[in-house]
């Protein structure tokens, strides 16, 4: 199904104009010169770490600074993450159904075929994967959107248990897992299996989308070919 509605904002105008721009004062009085030139295609290393602390206190994340990329939101890693699937073969994607349609778009613009997995109240039906001939699947178990489904541990399970099997990669979106209200917090499925989970976060719906701010923290096999492709989008 396609959903034609917005996947939700913060209150823009909430946003910390003068915490930011404090922020923004203090790092610029303190930033050696270098740090405006040309970067990392992965991002400034002190960006890179404070992202990895962060993961690993509030996800749970197994987190290194040398295998995050950032990116400009989320669905910016969603496209680099299918360039580089349909680039090494995979044709397949499985995504949750329903989920947001440009999610979609996105990985068929990659050049995949995007396989649906029905979706109830215990999360996406990741036992139904074996017969998917996937080489990955797109999930977002901490708040599946729109149903609001929290993935079941039996499914997590299944996901990884899928991944290992086919040496399949889980694309993990964390979609407003920082944002709860009724539950416990739930850790990061990317730490059950690092090198079979790429995991993909935004500030979009904590501080603003404005920002352009998203990140991927990846198995190392894939840091490589996304590196490679951010090297030739642009220079950082």
């Amino acid at each position: 199904a396609r959903f034609n509605f917005n996947p939700g904002l913060p209150d823009l105008a909430a946003f910390p104009r003068a915490a930011w721009t404090s922020a923004l004062r203090r790092a610029l009085r303190d930033a050696p010169a270098p740090t405006l030139g040309y970067g990392d295609p992965r991002g400034r290393v002190e960006l890179r770490e404070a992202l990895a602390a962060y993961l690993a206190r509030a996800r749970g994340a197994v987190a290194d600074p040398e295998l995050i990329v950032v990116c400009g939101g989320f669905v910016h890693g969603l496209s680099l993450v299918s360039r580089v699937l349909y680039a090494q073969g995979v044709r397949r994607i499985a995504m949750e159904d329903p989920c947001l349609w440009w999610h979609r778009e996105v990985a068929s613009a990659a050049g995949v075929d995007v396989v649906p997995v029905p979706v109830d109240e215990r999360g996406a039906r990741t036992d139904m994967l074996g017969g998917s001939d996937a080489g990955a699947v797109f999930l977002a178990p901490a708040h599946q959107f729109p149903l609001g489904a929290l993935l079941h541990p039996e499914r997590r399970t299944a996901a990884i248990a899928w991944a290992r099997a086919t040496a399949g990669l889980v694309i993990e979106d964390d979609y407003d897992a920082e944002l709860r209200y009724d539950r416990q917090p739930v850790g990061a499925l990317q730490a059950l299996d690092p090198e079979h989970v790429a995991f993909a976060g935004t500030t979009s719906k904590t501080l603003a989308p404005g920002l352009r701010l998203g990140w991927l923290l990846l198995p190392h096999a894939l840091v490589e070919p996304v590196v490679a492709l951010r090297r030739v989008e642009d220079v950082h």
